[in-house]
C-alpha cells in the first residue's frame, strides 16, 4: 500500500511508524487486495478538522479522526487525523501522544474498508475489538 503522509502539525512521525501498523492491518485482515491501494493521511489541527467535520458531517466542532473511501481503483481514501485533539486524549487516557495516534490511523483504515462503529452495537463491538487486537500488535505504548 501507498501511503501519502501531510505533516500539518509537524507531528514528526515518519513513514515506518504508520508503515508498522499498515503491515500489521495487512496481517491481521488477511486481504491481498489493499496492497494496490493508496491512502492519503493528513495530520492537521483542530481549525482544520473542525472545518472538514462541519463541511461534510454537519457538525461544527473538531474531533479525532475522519476518513473519506473515494471510489477508486487505486485510492482507497483519505484519512485527516487532528494531532491537538489526539494530543488532548492521549492525556486524558494516560498513554502516548504515538499509541493515540496509532489508535486513530487505526480507527481511520478500519472506517475505508467498511467498518463503521455507528451502526449497531454488534458492528461498534466487533469493529473496537479489531482496532485494540490490532493496536496491541504494534507494541507502541
Amino acid at each position: 500500500m501507498k501511503l501519502y503522509i501531510t505533516d500539518e502539525a509537524e507531528l514528526g512521525l515518519d513513514h515506518d511508524f504508520f508503515k508498522t501498523v499498515l503491515d500489521i492491518i495487512f496481517k491481521e485482515l488477511n486481504d491481498d487486495r489493499l496492497e494496490e491501494r493508496e491512502i492519503s493521511l493528513l495530520l492537521a489541527d483542530d481549525e482544520i478538522i473542525q472545518e472538514l467535520n462541519k463541511s461534510y458531517r454537519n457538525m461544527d466542532k473538531p474531533t479525532d479522526v475522519l476518513s473519506f473511501e473515494i471510489e477508486s481503483d487505486t485510492m482507497l481514501g483519505d484519512i485527516i487525523i487532528s494531532v491537538e485533539t489526539a494530543k488532548k486524549m492521549a492525556i486524558k487516557y494516560g498513554i502516548s501522544l504515538n499509541r493515540e495516534i496509532a489508535f486513530l490511523f487505526i480507527h481511520g483504515i478500519l472506517h475505508l474498508l467498511g467498518y463503521d462503529h455507528e451502526i449497531s452495537d454488534e458492528d461498534e463491538k466487533e469493529m473496537f475489538a479489531l482496532q485494540t487486537k490490532i493496536l496491541d500488535q504494534t507494541n507502541i505504548v
